[in-house]
């Protein structure tokens, strides 16, 4: 803290009493030039009111001397006792013979009255003060915002997912490097906490996979030896752990792009992949019609956005009523592809709406595991797109809108 401290506040001082310094210097110098110059004004004043014969009347008095910048006060040299001695910050003019009909009166320095040189100084000191000690903070300031703004963007990219992120820090900084390592000693230890989860996950889901399949396999055998009245149970035993399966799988398949950062890109026509996904899943519901409209390409990785694509149109498939439309537009002034799955359907519940796309989210209707959508847009921010839900103004049903850069 301390560190920090002077390296902003003592180029500050050292400032101040600089410019103290040089404002002196320059006022010493400044006030004796302009006190020779009024000096040459006066003199040239009053020659020009001896050279005037017969003596001007007072306002020719006065118009002269406000083009010489000086300010006066005439009165008639007699009858006026009162008159004898000047106002405060004005002085008899010098020069003038006894018997002269007007007496003039100027004032100590130009037009402003006595005060006029002192007042500028000080304006002109505080104008030097202000601006020096701008340059010096935006000096002082600078590299120290440099270094929040690094910290700044550090913390943004921990937010979003980078866990490896790290800022470089002095082993003997100021303040800011100590924020810096508390910020490296916090990211270490959620990268290892993160890291040990999945890790976890993993080893869980992957050990489930063998009691599962025991499970299977002594399902098999109990109903080759019972009767049609255990049969129903049986099925329903057998679609609860295809179901687990499935479960575990999309499990699996989400911790692992959770630890992707870097995907293959190539160039892929997307009317090619909804085409596949749309026979692959149709045969889920027959009855079910699922148009393809338009075209489009983009750089993306083949296999995972038939994924995303996949997830997005089996999730329209099962909640439609009996149509799906999926919709695909380019928009060249953007350069941006939109891939639009709208069903007829109830549509997304709007309590959970904001929070679509996260994992295991689901509606009081749903019946998937809830990871669907949240690997659907893992896939599409690997691509460094866009997912976005919301309602067809076509069908009245849900829609979902991925949006990728166009090829």
């Amino acid at each position: 803290m301390k560190k920090l401290f002077l390296k902003i506040y003592l180029p500050l001082a050292i400032c101040v009493v600089m410019t103290l310094v040089i404002s002196v210097l320059a006022v010493m110098r400044i006030i004796p030039a302009q006190l020779d110059a009024y000096r040459a004004d006066v003199e040239e004043f009053r020659d020009w009111l001896l050279a005037t014969q017969p003596p001007p009347e007072r306002d020719s008095i006065i118009a002269f001397s406000e083009t010489l910048n000086i300010e006066v006060r005439v009165f008639p040299n007699v009858g006026h006792p009162g008159r004898m001695h000047p106002p405060e910050g004005f002085f008899a003019l010098p020069g003038l013979p006894p018997d002269y009909p007007l007496r003039i009166d100027i004032s100590g320095g130009p037009r402003g009255g006595a005060g006029g040189f002192w007042k500028k100084s000080f304006w002109l000191i505080v104008v030097i003060l202000l601006v020096m000690e701008g340059l010096v903070l935006f000096l002082a300031l600078w590299p120290v915002r440099k270094r929040l703004a690094k910290l700044q963007w550090a913390a943004s990219e921990l937010g979003s997912g980078s866990l490896g992120i790290k800022l470089h820090v002095k082993e003997r900084g100021d303040l800011l490097d100590d924020v810096g390592r508390t910020f490296n000693s916090m990211a270490e230890q959620i990268k290892s906490l993160v890291e040990s989860h999945q890790e976890l996950l993993g080893i869980v889901a992957h050990e489930l996979r063998t009691p599962m399949a025991r499970m299977r396999l002594a399902l098999e055998l109990i109903k080759e030896d019972s009767g049609e009245e255990n049969l129903s149970k049986i099925d329903r035993m057998e679609k609860d752990l295809v179901s687990l399966d499935s479960l575990i799988t999309e499990l699996l398949d989400f911790n692992k792009l959770r630890r992707e950062s870097n995907i293959s890109l190539e160039r892929v026509a997307l009317e090619d992949i909804c085409r596949e996904m749309i026979q692959a899943e149709s045969w889920a519901r027959d009855e079910i019609s699922i148009q393809l409209r338009g075209s489009g390409s983009c750089k993306g990785d083949f296999s995972l956005l038939s994924r995303a694509v996949g997830n997005l149109i089996r999730n329209a498939v099962n909640y439609a009523g009996s149509n799906v439309i999926v919709a695909i537009s380019e928009n060249s002034s953007t350069r941006k592809v939109r891939i639009a799955i709208a069903d007829d359907g109830k549509g997304y519940d709007p309590q959970i709406l904001d929070r679509l796309g996260e994992p295991f989210t689901k509606g009081h209707s749903s019946k998937g595991t809830g990871l669907g959508l949240a690997i659907a847009g893992r896939i599409v921010s690997l691509h460094g797109g866009e997912l976005h839900f919301g309602s067809s103004r076509e069908l009245g049903g849900a829609e979902t809108s991925v949006i990728l850069e166009s090829d």
